[in-house]
């Protein structure tokens, strides 16, 4: 595993693309096969919740198919299954200048609001799908996480 736990930033090359693992944050989880990658990174510490996921099918799989995939497994996975998350309409927008669809959502964890945002995209004969959670109250401590991992992530051409 990698880590970037009192380290400086790390580039990361992993499945066709690559990143900037933020100072203070760290992966938490990896996993790939011969279809698909998915790779978990956290915020350090205990006042923090700033979550990264990445999963990479390596097909091309239209967008839409995707986004609602995702949502529906998010929805009956505990510990999300037995909360009630609000997805927002799927709107065309931009991860790092990639063209994307994303869905934002909020649900409230533990007498803590929660939000995030679920980007899906094409890249290199793959659909890659990023997801950026936090708690609210933690987002100013995340945010420069956040944006670095998203400046830095390209895809493999």
């Amino acid at each position: 595993m990698f880590s970037c736990q009192n380290s400086e930033s790390v580039r990361i090359e992993k499945n066709g693309f690559s990143f900037t693992c933020p100072e203070g944050w760290k992966i938490e989880s990896e996993d790939s096969s011969e279809k698909n990658f998915t790779m978990t990174i956290q915020k350090d510490g205990l006042t923090s919740s700033g979550t990264i996921k990445i999963f990479s099918i390596n097909d091309s799989i239209e967008d839409m198919k995707v986004l609602n995939g995702l949502q529906e497994n998010f929805k009956n996975t505990y510990p999300y299954s037995d909360l009630k998350i609000d997805f927002d309409s799927v709107t065309t927008d931009s991860f790092n200048n990639l063209e994307c669809i994303s869905s934002s959502f909020e649900f409230e964890w533990m007498d803590d609001m929660e939000h995030g945002t679920r980007y899906v995209f094409h890249g290199k004969n793959k659909t890659i799908s990023i997801l950026i959670q936090e708690a609210v109250k933690h987002s100013e401590i995340n945010k420069s996480g956040f944006e670095a991992f998203e400046v830095s992530f390209v895809v493999d051409q």
